[in-house]
């Protein structure tokens, strides 16, 4: 053997090795979605957005606590909750306080729809009688029937008008107005 043979070829200098990046943790999609809805929530829509962004931030935080630091998005996630559970309450308060505001509206534009199809069914028998008496040269003092303003051929009134709140028509004498017997529904 030749002395060449048995020696060892040098080692070959040894490089350090250069750690694995690091990869951080993937956001929680579910926490975004619930940072998401709960921003929607107190900005337009309320709470149809809320009660989705309880519910996606709850879920986002367990799915976090079992990735085993895979995922992370736990700030969004509570930072969603928080709006979602304010948007909560201020619904469950302030869905009373509408209600007590509008309801009250609402009757009030219902009795005025009625008076105001009351007073336009007023015009309308006023009219009628006033074609009535020019036609039939009638005086101031004189007073029309429903029979005369409803009559087929002259056609002053096509059908009886009704008031929508229960009252009695008067059709009173040529210069007079037609009156309603429900209070504030006059000419």
């Amino acid at each position: 053997m030749n002395q060449d043979e048995n020696q060892v070829p040098p080692a070959m200098p040894v490089q350090p090795q250069e750690p694995a990046p690091f990869a951080p943790p993937k956001t929680c999609g579910m926490a975004t979605a619930s940072l998401v809805c709960g921003i929607m929530s107190m900005t337009c829509c309320g709470f149809f957005t809320g009660i989705p962004a309880i519910i996606l931030g709850h879920k986002a935080k367990t799915k976090i606590k079992q990735s085993s630091n895979t995922l992370s998005g736990e700030g969004l996630a509570l930072a969603g909750l928080i709006l979602g559970y304010v948007n909560l309450a201020l619904s469950i308060i302030l869905i009373p306080i509408y209600a007590a505001i509008a309801i009250p509206a609402f009757v009030q534009a219902r009795n005025n729809a009625g008076k105001f199809s009351c007073i336009n069914n007023l015009r309308q028998i006023d009219s009628a009688k006033q074609q009535w008496a020019t036609a039939n040269c009638k005086l101031n003092d004189d007073v029309a029937t429903w029979g005369d303003l409803l009559a087929t051929d002259k056609n002053y009134l096509k059908t009886s008008p009704v008031c929508k709140a229960g009252g009695t028509y008067t059709i009173g004498t040529v210069t007079g107005s037609p009156t309603c017997s429900v209070s504030g529904h006059n000419l």
